[in-house]
C-alpha cells in the first residue's frame, strides 16, 4: 500500500497520526476493515488479489500530495 496525503501547501505539517503511518513505511501493515470483502478500487478496478477482513497490507510508501492554497496541484515528495 502506499499512502498519499494532500495538503494546502508544501510546507503543510504532517499530523501525528500521518507520521505514526510515515514511520511505518517498510516496517508496518494496515489491516482492512470493513465487513464486506472488496474486489474492485474506487475507481471500479478490480483489485490484484480479493482483500478480506481482518488481512494485513504492508505499507511501502508515503507521498506527500500538496498545492498552492487555490485548488492547483503544484507537486509530489516521497518522505
Amino acid at each position: 500500500m502506499i499512502i498519499v496525503d494532500a495538503k494546502l501547501s508544501e510546507t503543510t505539517a504532517l499530523t501525528s497520526g500521518q507520521n505514526a503511518a510515515k514511520n511505518q513505511v517498510t516496517k508496518g501493515n494496515l489491516s482492512y476493515k470493513p465487513k464486506d470483502s472488496k474486489g474492485l478500487d474506487i475507481n471500479f478496478q478490480e483489485l490484484p488479489t480479493k482483500i478480506n477482513q481482518g488481512d494485513a497490507i504492508p505499507i511501502s510508501g508515503f507521498y506527500k500530495l500538496y498545492g498552492d492554497g487555490n485548488q492547483n496541484f503544484e507537486g509530489v515528495i516521497k518522505l
